[in-house]
C-alpha cells in the first residue's frame, strides 16, 4: 500500500506503509516517511514556532531529532519530544500520522510553556492507493 501526498501527483508518494496489517481502523498508523519530506515539515513548524519564541537553529535540531522521529513514526505512528529548551521557553511537540480520519493526516503540534493548547498546528493530508 503506498500512501501518497495531496497535489503531489508528478512526484513520487512520500510515505510508506511498512506494517504488512495497516488497519484503518486504528488511531495511528506506522509510516515510513522520506527524511526530506520530515525535515520540509519539520522546518516549516519551526519557522512559524520561531514567530513565537524568537530564532530556532533548524540545521541543529533536524541533526539531533530527525533519525530519531521518523524511528518514532515508524515504530508507533507518534513521536513526542518533551521540555525542549528554545530561548527560554519550554517547547513540547508531538508529531502524528492520523489514520482514524479522511484524508489522513501527518500532523505536527508545538506547545508553549506547558499550554494545554498548541501555539502551533501543522497538518498535511494524504490519501491511501492500494498497488
Amino acid at each position: 500500500m503506498t500512501i501518497g501526498g495531496c497535489g503531489t501527483a508528478n512526484s513520487p508518494p512520500p510515505l510508506y506503509s511498512v506494517n504488512p496489517h495497516f488497519d484503518l481502523n486504528t488511531r495511528f498508523g506506522q509510516i515510513d516517511i522520506a527524511e526530506d519530506e520530515l525535515a520540509q515539515g519539520l522546518t516549516r513548524a519551526l519557522e512559524r514556532l520561531s514567530l513565537q519564541t524568537g530564532p530556532i537553529n533548524t540545521e541543529l535540531f533536524l541533526k539531533d531529532y530527525l533519525i530519531f522521529i521518523r524511528k518514532e513514526l515508524l515504530e508507533r505512528g507518534f513521536c513526542l519530544i518533551r521540555k525542549m529548551n528554545v530561548n527560554g521557553n519550554t517547547v513540547d511537540i508531538d508529531i502524528f500520522f492520523r489514520v482514524d480520519q479522511d484524508p489522513l493526516t501527518l500532523t505536527i503540534k508545538a506547545y508553549l510553556n506547558g499550554n494545554a493548547s498548541p501555539a502551533l498546528e501543522l497538518a498535511n493530508h494524504y490519501h491511501v492507493r492500494k498497488l
